[in-house]
């Protein structure tokens, strides 16, 4: 093959390659928040301009001239800033005007330096090393963004990525040193890979994000109980609590079984919507009246267990009766504008760490029996 079959054919390769990572930005899940889920056209407007940048790199094989650099530097610039823009709003944070404004003064600095030294003093090596000073405040921007706002392990991921890209250019830069000296041809070569690496790092550092938060999702809707928003019962199977469960109860943890007293006759006589903002009031006041640690489940039905470590079983009954005396204050409003008082029966018992969960719900349920067999609206121990 000739030298131009060649770079038609490596050109070709990288035009492909970038579809398919387009294509792949269009499947990939898309985050429920609005500024998250417009982060991928960045990543797409990044993807088109870093193929260009490595069109402009390989052009430079043939022709080294004054407006192809300029062009190149230009293009490498702003792929990077795409980048920064992309991560930013990975994070939630929209991007704003102030933020091109930025983009295009350091364009125009860049452009402005470039011109400099390539019509006043003539240094192939200073309009290389301004291109990558000038690179190293986007890249800074990214790294920063990712630091200050990463959450989870697929943040992680990200920064991981990002910085491995980072890490691997210096590491081929130094080696392009130490083997070719400064060989024009192996330099723009070198250019082509580095910035491929960094393209593919960044690339998979933001899908690897995207996946992994929405892997996170979905385990906290599993988790979740649709119409309350707090942890449903599959949440006792979750590996979380039973880290929970297997600390060692000093001092005691105490779980409350909690049931909505005549909750069935109340649905029936007013229907199952009513019955429904019925639950979500109970569970509003339960949250409002619980600490940060405090661990509410809804069960199933108008029954909820509530979990409150490091607490006896004579904290645990100041808590409940203080719920229990707040919901009974708070009248509920039907939806014909009358008001309808709600009560509410309460069963703790001390967690027995020598037991099952099973068995200790089952205590704290005998304790809910009986204070349903007193007459109901009232706390009582195991």
């Amino acid at each position: 093959m000739s030298e131009w079959q060649l770079v038609f054919f490596d050109l070709l390769v990288a035009g492909l390659f970038t579809l398919v990572l387009i294509g792949f930005t269009h499947v990939m899940p898309k985050p429920s928040h609005p500024v998250k889920r417009r982060s991928t056209r960045y990543v797409r407007l990044f993807l088109v301009v870093a193929f260009a940048t490595y069109v402009s790199t390989t052009i430079q094989l043939f022709t080294d001239t004054p407006l192809s650099f300029i062009v190149h530097g230009f293009l490498f610039l702003l792929s990077v800033y795409l980048l920064y823009f992309a991560l930013q709003m990975r994070f939630g944070i929209p991007v704003k005007s102030q933020n091109w404004r930025w983009l295009v003064g350091h364009l125009i600095v860049f452009t402005s330096i470039q011109l400099c030294l390539i019509f006043i003093i003539n240094s192939a090596t200073l309009r290389g090393v301004n291109i990558a000073l000038q690179a190293t405040i986007p890249i800074a921007l990214s790294a920063a963004t990712v630091i200050q706002n990463q959450r989870n392990t697929g943040d992680k991921l990200l920064l991981l990525a990002f910085l491995s890209g980072v890490l691997a250019i210096f590491a081929i830069t130094a080696f392009h040193q130490w083997v070719f000296g400064g060989d024009a041809l192996a330099l723009i070569k070198l250019s082509q890979v580095s910035f491929i690496t960094l393209v593919l790092t960044a690339f998979c550092g933001f899908v690897l994000s995207i996946m992994y938060s929405l892997i996170a999702r979905i385990r906290k809707d599993m988790l979740t109980d649709p119409l309350t928003k707090v942890k449903n019962r599959h949440y006792l199977d979750d590996p979380d609590f039973g880290c929970w469960l297997e600390k060692p109860a000093s001092p005691t943890h105490t779980l409350v079984l909690c049931d909505i007293d005549h909750f069935k006759r109340f649905n029936d006589n007013h229907g199952h919507a009513v019955g429904d903002k019925v639950l979500i009031f109970f569970t509003e006041i339960v949250q409002q009246n619980c600490r940060k640690k405090d661990i509410f489940i809804r069960l199933g039905g108008e029954e909820f267990l509530l979990l409150l470590p490091n607490t006896d079983k004579d904290q645990a009954f100041s808590i409940t009766e203080r719920i229990r005396q707040d919901i009974a204050a708070r009248p509920f409003v039907l939806n014909n504008g009358n008001e309808a008082r709600l009560s509410c029966s309460f069963g703790l018992t001390a967690y027995d760490s020598t037991k099952s969960l099973d068995a200790n719900i089952k205590q704290a349920d005998v304790a809910l029996y009986d204070a349903k067999a007193k007459g109901r609206n009232r706390t009582c121990q195991n």
